[in-house]
């Protein structure tokens, strides 16, 4: 399956989520009952699938943008072979 290239919206709601996700992984060093994250409380499970997600949201950006750069390279090597 091949990545699509990204809107700027969706990069940065991607990078919102992984800002997010970063947040949530530090609060996780120090396990409690309830986390507070951006003004919402959370469950650990919760704060794990907030995790999950930013992991996602890191994995489609990876992706998106290494197809972007290898779009370029052939588009590059085309005009100069």
């Amino acid at each position: 399956m091949a990545a699509e290239h990204l809107t700027k919206e969706q990069e940065l709601i991607l990078g919102t989520l992984v800002q997010k996700s970063l947040r949530a992984q530090s609060l996780k060093e120090s396990p409690q009952d309830t986390y507070e994250l951006d003004g919402e409380v959370l469950t650990p499970a919760q704060l794990e699938a907030v995790i999950k997600d930013g992991n996602q949201a890191t994995k489609s950006l990876v992706d998106s943008n290494t197809a972007l750069v290898w779009s370029q390279a052939r588009r590059f090597k085309s005009t100069f072979p």
